[in-house]
């Protein structure tokens, strides 16, 4: 196959993958967005796929392909010269193309290196940094114009952790020794800090719930594809008040929710070292009362004291028919009626009882269980304070109904603590009133099934 005809197939097979649902995001290393002239940097095209399996890279350059790095996940720039300037960008056979990440290559005598992508709480490091070879010194740091730093030797400033206010114009001035006179040059760049992750969103499986069903409020939110691997922590909270702690789970579930269970309810996401929290927007619930289904029977009422008796009929409470009766003796027909009736109730209901627990006990015979008993399980029995805790709450569904979904109910102490999906309940700085007797509850989403746990008792050493 001619060079230009292989080129020609590898952008057909690129172009029949547009929209899929992967995409990568190249990264520098080191990781700075400018280089000098005979400086090198690796380039690398991280993609996540669902399967371990081999794949083959493209790059482009402004857009343009590059023949030359195909197939490699990282490429190396070996001594930059300005030619190499440009944006990035990478893509699998089973991935979209990446977003462009734009590579500078200065020859100038100052350059302001800064990160390619800046984050909601990462780390912020810029360099002062004079040409390789060259002596400089007195740095000067600058946010719109306002000094934030400065050194009379290093060149790299550590500005703090980031959040969303640290955006700006970055400026630097350094004196470059060039023969034996130190000049004085200025350089600048925009940082832009991007969104870790999304203002959470607390949803409801239903706003309007009736009294005894499952109420789960889940906390919905999206990080940023570059930062898919930071794990986030959940807190769940009704009229202001903390119902959940920070833990992994992303829902907070009560398993037959109660009218004192009504009000507004709010979640807040963060990262471990809480550098970064959001608040989500208020979901409001209201639990509506069962309704007791009310009797269209009519309630007798025998008054005495009179020469005739008389029958009131009531429906809810109210006066619906009154009627009056001679004295033949009718009151005591009635009470032996009520009293026949009563006894057949009686016997009708026990023969019931009877022939529902033989049933259950041939059924339960020959039909398997769908769950096992939950088993609880801790990674440490004696856990320390400040670490984290974490319960399983582990069961094997039947191989025929693998299919179905389980819900989860953590107690400590008998108080429910979590009900959500997950299997697990953590606490990510165990504290010493976090020690206790341990149970897990699981069930169908009907709660048709519903099984409980072992005790699982467990200290938190001060």
């Amino acid at each position: 196959m001619a060079p230009l005809q292989f080129l020609f197939f590898f952008l057909s097979v690129i172009t029949s993958n547009e929209g899929s649902s992967i995409k990568p995001f190249v990264s520098f290393y080191p990781n700075w967005a400018t280089v000098f002239t005979k400086e090198s940097v690796i380039l690398t095209c991280n993609v996540d796929t669902s399967e371990p399996i081999d794949q083959i890279y493209y790059w482009y350059r402004d857009n343009q392909i590059l023949s030359l790095y195909t197939g490699a996940k990282s490429v190396k720039i070996d001594h930059a010269k300005q030619e190499h300037g440009g944006s990035y960008q990478c893509q699998t056979a089973e991935s979209d193309k990446s977003e462009p990440v734009r590579l500078h290559v200065s020859h100038s005598w100052l350059t302001l290196k800064v990160p390619p992508f800046v984050f909601e709480g990462d780390e912020l490091y810029v360099s002062c940094a004079g040409y390789p070879g060259y002596s400089a010194r007195y740095a000067v740091l600058y946010k719109n114009s306002k000094v934030i730093g400065s050194s009379p030797s290093d060149a790299d400033f550590l500005v703090g952790t980031t959040n969303m206010t640290m955006s700006g114009l970055y400026r630097c001035t350094r004196l470059v020794k060039d023969g034996v006179i130190y000049h004085s040059y200025s350089s600048e760049e925009y940082i832009s800090v991007k969104e870790l992750f999304s203002k959470p969103v607390a949803k409801v499986n239903e706003s309007h719930l009736k009294q005894g069903k499952v109420l789960t409020v889940t906390c919905d939110t999206k990080l940023s594809p570059h930062r898919e691997t930071t794990e986030l922590q959940f807190a769940f909270y009704r009229n202001g008040h903390n119902v959940q702690g920070f833990s992994l789970s992303s829902q907070y579930g009560v398993p037959s929710a109660q009218l004192e269970d009504s009000g507004n309810y709010t979640c807040e996401v963060q990262t471990p070292t809480g550098s970064v929290r959001k608040r989500s927007n208020m979901a409001h619930i209201q639990i509506q009362a069962s309704q007791i289904q009310q009797s269209s029977v009519p309630l007798p009422v025998l008054v005495e004291g009179q020469p005739e008796f008389e029958i009131q009929e009531f429906l809810d409470s109210r006066l619906v028919r009154e009627r009056s009766y001679a004295p033949i003796g009718i009151g005591v027909t009635l009470a032996l009626l009520i009293l026949v009736i009563i006894v057949a109730l009686l016997v009708y209901e026990f023969r019931n009882r009877v022939v529902s627990s033989f049933l259950n006990r041939h059924n339960s015979s020959i039909r398997s269980e769908l769950f096992s008993k939950p088993v609880a399980k801790v990674t440490e029995s004696q856990s320390k304070q400040g670490k984290v805790l974490t319960v399983t709450c582990d069961t094997k569904l039947s191989p025929r109904k693998e299919t179905i979904e389980l819900q989860f109910a953590f107690y400590r102490n008998g108080r429910n603590v979590q009900f959500s999906l997950s299997n697990q309940y953590g606490v990510p700085s165990a504290q010493l009133e976090d020690s206790g007797n341990y149970t897990c509850e699981e069930q169908t989403p009907t709660g048709s099934v519903r099984k409980r746990s072992n005790i699982l008792h467990i200290q938190i050493q001060g």
